[in-house]
Parts: structure tokens; C-alpha cells; sequence
């Protein structure tokens, strides 16, 4: 609702209003609210002559101030880097943006800031010491808990599995990314920072490594999603709801990622519950020690993880399993990168 004024000074109505006489002649009117912008149009009135006119009111810029430490490091805001370095100073629409600041020698550290229109927050973001690649996440060396006995035939033994370190990103790959290796992707105005779907093993294979990195193998993607415990779901071992994006209760469409905050894994990935089913390096085969016999067992599907917007609670399980033919591109398929984490030498 907007206060409706007449040549600057006269005030007739809020809108909607319907029906309101006016005089013969160019008048001016205004729409003014508090936080949005003031629409303001000349038009000259005819006599017996009656007008429509629809608005959209804009709200307000916000101010963002970023700071880091160390400062001069890179800025991301939403996945877009800036321009400029920190300490940086954005005027921006009002929204949810998740900022994050890099640079060399250091793991990337983000947040996640709503801003109202017209407010001005700052941000400091202290980042720690590491080598982690621009949005992605190092899983150290060292055993964790794979599989599960008593649920999918295909998901035992329960067993423990010693992998070297790796990193992996920290989000699935969005239409914004994907667009940028791949311009002729094309989604909805509003989906940048929605998860790629749609997408089969060889695109998403293709994606990696046209950006320098690799699918993550079964036993990677579900040490960076359970840690070492053997927890049931990123989070833990109660499902819960508003962690993840299935279709219990409110599913049926991909969310942004990193909407879940309280679904992180113990390393820190985000919708490794829901959202999309995600791609692997992995032919989907037998666990070692598992006997049984599945037609599908062998080098014909790739094996994909977590679960989507369409499965239940089960489906979303750390140790759950699905498989598809690399051509397979379902409107709930997607996938995140891997990269190698290179050994440091050690000292003599």
C-alpha cells in the first residue's frame, strides 16, 4: 500500500484507489511508501476520461560493508566474484545473500546476511590458514564409517574405509555455474542459485573437468557427507525436516543451495541431504564382502547419491544408493566437483 499525492503537496488515497476524481489539466502524481522508491508521473487529464495505472514499488537499496581477516581478500557475493577487495563497500537490492571472502593461503569463510531495504550492515569474516581451492572444502586423510548393515541389500557390509585426503565443493554445481562453462544452458529468470538439474553422468563429468576438477568417487561423496562416525544423515541420526529439501513435507522443487544451514555435514558440505541427486565416478557395483547378486552390478550405471526434492527420508540417507545409465538426465539429477588434495612434504 502507497500514499497517492497531487502535484507534490495535495494527499487523495492510498492504493488501491479507485475512482478518484481529478481536475482537467497536467497534473503530477506520486506513490510514496517508506523504504521503497517514490514513483512520480506527469500526465495531462482530459475531461470524461477515466485511467488505470499499475505499479510495482521498488524497495530501497541496503548498504553491505565487507571486512576480513586478513584484509584485501576476494569477495563473493552469491557466487559472484566483486570486483572489488575488502574492505568493500555495496549498495544492493534487499535480500538473502550469502558473502564470502578469499584469498591465497586461506580457507574460503562465508555467512549468510538478509538485508532490508534501506538498512546497512557489515560483515567481518576471519579466515583460517589452509589451501582449500575457491569454494570448496578439504575432507582429511583417514578412516570413516561406509555403508550400512540391516537397511538396501546394496549399502553392506558396514565397514570402515581409509581414503586420502581430498576436497570437494562445498555446494551443488548451480545454473549460474554451469551457464558459464556451458552458455547454452539455459533455466527460469530467478534460478541462478538453484542446483544444475536435468544434467547426465557425461555432462556433469564434462563440467568437472572443463573447470579443473572430477566427479568425487561413492566412497568420497559419502565421507564428506557422514564424516567419520557413521551418522545416518549429514546432521546426524534423527531425520529432520528442515535440514534438507525432500518431499517430506514441502518438496517438489529445487531449492538455493545452502538454504538448509542446520544440514551441513561435519565437513561442512551443504544439501548433501535432498535437493538434487548428485552424479559420482563410481560404477555402481558390490560393496567388498557383499555376496549378493544384482543383475544391475557392473559397468553399466553410474551410481549417484543423496536424494532430491522428490524422495522420502530413506532415500536421503548417507548410505542410501541409486544408480542410472551415464545418458540418464532426470529433472532431479545434478552433481558437485572433487579436486585431489596434493600431499605436503614432509619435513626431514
Amino acid at each position: 500500500m502507497g500514499a497517492v499525492f497531487l502535484d507534490g503537496t495535495q494527499y487523495v488515497g492510498d492504493t488501491p484507489l479507485v475512482n478518484e476524481p481529478v481536475m482537467v489539466g497536467v497534473r503530477t502524481y506520486e506513490i510514496r511508501k517508506e523504504n521503497y522508491e517514490t514513483v512520480r508521473q506527469t500526465l495531462e487529464v482530459q475531461e470524461d476520461y477515466r485511467y488505470t495505472f499499475s505499479y510495482v514499488l521498488t524497495p530501497n537499496h541496503g548498504q553491505l560493508t565487507v571486512l576480513s581477516k586478513p584484509s584485501g581478500a576476494e569477495i563473493y557475493l552469491n557466487e559472484e566474484l566483486q570486483a572489488k577487495r575488502t574492505p568493500a563497500k555495496f549498495n544492493v537490492s534487499p535480500g538473502t545473500f550469502t558473502v564470502a571472502v578469499h584469498t591465497q593461503g586461506h580457507i574460503m569463510e562465508e555467512v549468510v546476511v538478509v538485508l532490508g531495504p534501506d538498512e546497512d550492515r557489515t560483515v567481518e569474516l576471519e579466515m583460517t590458514e589452509g589451501d582449500a581451492p575457491p569454494g570448496m572444502l578439504l575432507v582429511p586423510a583417514g578412516e570413516f564409517i561406509c555403508g550400512v548393515d540391516g537397511a538396501s541389500p546394496d549399502e553392506r557390509p558396514r565397514r570402515k574405509v581409509n581414503l586420502e585426503a581430498f576436497y570437494i565443493d562445498k555446494y551443488e554445481v548451480t545454473n549460474r555455474r554451469f551457464q558459464r562453462v556451458f552458455p547454452s544452458h539455459a533455466y527460469e529468470e530467478g534460478a541462478d542459485n538453484l542446483p544444475v538439474v536435468g544434467v547426465s553422468f557425461k555432462q556433469a563429468e564434462a563440467y568437472a573437468q572443463a573447470v579443473g576438477k572430477r566427479l568425487p568417487s561413492e566412497v568420497e561423496w559419502e565421507k564428506a557427507a557422514r564424516g567419520a562416525d557413521g551418522r545416518e544423515y549429514p546432521w546426524g541420526n534423527k531425520f529432520e525436516p528442515q535440514c534438507c529439501n525432500t518431499e517430506d513435507p514441502l518438496g517438489g522443487m529445487p531449492q538455493r543451495v545452502g538454504r538448509y544451514r542446520c544440514g551441513a555435514s561435519p565437513h561442512g558440505c551443504m544439501d548433501m541431504a535432498g535437493n538434487a541427486f548428485e552424479w559420482t565416478s563410481s560404477w555402481y557395483q558390490a560393496y567388498p564382502g557383499n555376496q549378493d547378486v544384482r543383475v544391475e552390478y557392473g559397468q553399466v550405471f553410474k551410481a549417484l547419491r543423496g536424494g532430491s526434492f522428490r524422495t522420502t527420508r530413506f532415500e536421503v540417507r548417507c548410505a542410501r544408493r541409486h544408480y542410472d545409465r551415464i545418458d540418464a538426465a532426470r529433472n532431479d539429477y545434478g552433481f558437485r566437483c572433487a579436486k585431489n588434495a596434493e600431499a605436503k612434504p614432509t619435513k626431514p
